[in-house]
């Protein structure tokens, strides 16, 4: 029921099959007709199809309440709630959670080795370089560091990555700035490539800038552990 395209360039981005409901009714058909494990669906939807979604839907799936940041918490109605606009790292964040309650439950493998992905790291400070290079390593991933945007570009030309991780604040050319360049190098690769930001930057509204600024996931510095969990678990 977004208005924007922005759950579904989400989904796409956390490469997630899904299809999409402008009302009650084709919800119905699209639901009695597929397999899903998640309904993400807005508040005012779901106030209209709770009995619907309470004797139908399975207990497995997933309920997610699409709602504006004014909305009343409404968290008791649903499994989880994102705030709108919503982006891939809302998603992310839901997916990696549920992969985490299934490993506790012994349903999937707890295998978290990332053998054979390889992470890029752009960042001019050589000491964040070396702790994220070490925390990535624990994944078992290749790291490539680069120490600044210009770096990287001429890398990008001959080095691939399966996630690359960029500073913020940079000099000459800032993060945005790099994802600008990277998104726009002619590389294929880099056109889907996640792209998540790393910032000491805490004023307020500065996640969600720099997710509209066309970063797909955010984690601050000093590197957050478990947002970094969730990028890994959920992008690759």
């Amino acid at each position: 029921e977004e208005k924007s395209n922005l759950a579904g360039m989400a989904f796409e981005k956390c490469r997630v099959t899904y299809t999409s409901a402008d009302s009650d009714e084709s919800f119905r058909i699209q639901y009695d007709n597929g397999i899903f494990t998640h309904i993400f669906i807005s508040v005012r939807h779901y106030d209209q199809m709770k009995d619907y979604i309470d004797e139908t839907v399975r207990t497995d799936v997933t309920v997610v309440l699409i709602s504006d940041i004014n909305t009343p918490d409404v968290k008791e109605k649903g499994t989880f709630k994102v705030i709108r606009p919503v982006y891939c790292i809302n998603i992310a964040e839901i997916l990696s959670g549920d992969r985490a309650k299934r490993n506790r439950a012994g349903n999937v493998s707890a295998d978290d080795s990332y053998m054979g992905f390889t992470a890029m790291v752009i960042d001019d400070n050589s000491t964040n370089l070396a702790v994220a290079e070490r925390l990535l390593k624990k994944y078992g991933m290749n790291v490539i560091k680069i120490s600044s945007g210009h770096d990287a570009l001429n890398i990008i030309e001959s080095e691939k990555a399966d996630i690359i991780f960029i500073d913020y604040m940079m000099p000459e050319m800032d993060g945005i700035d790099t994802l600008k360049c990277i998104r726009a190098s002619g590389q294929k690769w880099c056109s889907g490539v996640p792209c998540i930001v790393l910032t000491a930057e805490a004023e307020e509204g500065a996640e969600e800038m720099l997710l509209s600024a066309g970063f797909d996931g955010y984690i601050s510095k000093p590197v957050d552990i478990k947002k970094l969990d969730v990028c890994i678990h959920a992008f690759l």
